[in-house]
């Protein structure tokens, strides 16, 4: 199963339901993309709402079987086996669409980075610092803007892996959204392994857990919009007191180190999935610039101070 890269930071999730309105909410859990997934949703009927989430929970597990990179017969493993294959329009959708996250995010985003993760260990290997000419020598396999794609099929060059963990599941909460609206839910939040979408007339308070405890930092009050976060102690070793995380800087080969954690405010899910990880890498100062040329996200950034943390808020009102 395509495995979530993020840390849960919903402790609690609090919905404010307006008075005098006769509305029922339904409520349901599952596991996909490795994770778990809770769905809430609030209509008139109930038995339309069970409905609803029953289309949106066999969509999400159709979307992991596509693009798992745990499962041989995905279209993404065949494609990183075979170095090209048609693909379903899904998956067509989805690596374009990765594909402009990143040129937006000047290469920061990359989901040709599978190579360097397996150099690191972080792809059922044994975890170790390589040596500066192994990085430089496995760069050569990582760019995304190679990754070619052409009518229904997607070619990719020797050495290259496609992973679209970073963007799949920010994705398939967009599509359940849809999918809910337009099965008359009135208001709702998905929670997939930490990817937050929420929707309709409705206010949520979203708790952010500290990256370096199971307190709460914050607590964000939220209306149609998706949250999502970084951080580097989901998969991480240690060498000489120095934390390497999982969060790969494709420009450099090696672990993000800028900050210790992101939470990401964003319109839509996919966004969110994608700029956690990306402001992740950049870290506070570069963030700063991207931010400021995208006004409609927000971002609390943690770094190290000392003995302690410190929160960075760009892009936040409250």
């Amino acid at each position: 199963m395509i495995e979530v890269m993020w840390r849960a930071v919903v402790c609690f999730l609090f919905l404010w339901l307006g008075c005098g309105q006769r509305l029922v909410q339904v409520e349901r859990k599952g596991r996909v993309f490795g994770s778990y997934v809770r769905i809430k949703v609030i209509g008139e009927d109930s038995e339309k709402l069970n409905r609803a989430v029953d289309t949106v929970l066999r969509g999400l597990h159709c979307f992991d079987s596509l693009w798992s990179v745990y499962s041989e017969k995905s279209e993404v493993s065949q494609l990183n086996r075979n170095l090209r294959g048609k693909v379903s329009a899904e998956t067509k959708e989805l690596i374009e669409m990765a594909k402009s996250f990143g040129y937006e995010t000047d290469g920061v985003f990359d989901i040709t980075v599978g190579p360097l993760m397996r150099l690191w260990g972080f792809r059922g290997g044994v975890f170790k610092v390589p040596a500066d000419s192994a990085i430089r020598r496995v760069k050569q396999r990582v760019g995304f803007e190679r990754v070619l794609v052409r009518g229904d099929s997607v070619f990719i060059e020797p050495g290259m892996e496609v992973d679209l963990g970073g963007i799949a599941v920010g994705y398939a909460v967009d599509w359940a959204v849809k999918v809910l609206v337009s099965s008359g839910v009135r208001a709702g939040l998905i929670d997939a392994g930490g990817d937050i979408r929420v929707f309709g007339a409705r206010n949520w308070r979203i708790g952010v857990q500290s990256p370096r405890g199971e307190s709460l930092t914050a607590v964000l009050t939220v209306r149609d919009c998706a949250v999502a976060t970084s951080g580097d102690y989901r998969r991480f070793f240690e060498v000489d007191g120095r934390r390497y995380s999982h969060i790969i800087d494709p420009r450099t080969g090696y672990p993000s180190s800028r900050c210790i954690g992101v939470t990401v405010r964003a319109p839509s899910g996919v966004q969110a999935d994608v700029y956690s990880t990306s402001l992740f890498v950049m870290g506070p100062d570069e963030g700063r610039g991207w931010l400021e040329r995208h006004r409609d996200v927000g971002a609390i950034f943690y770094v190290l101070d000392g003995d302690g943390i410190r929160e960075i808020r760009m892009g936040f009102d409250e």
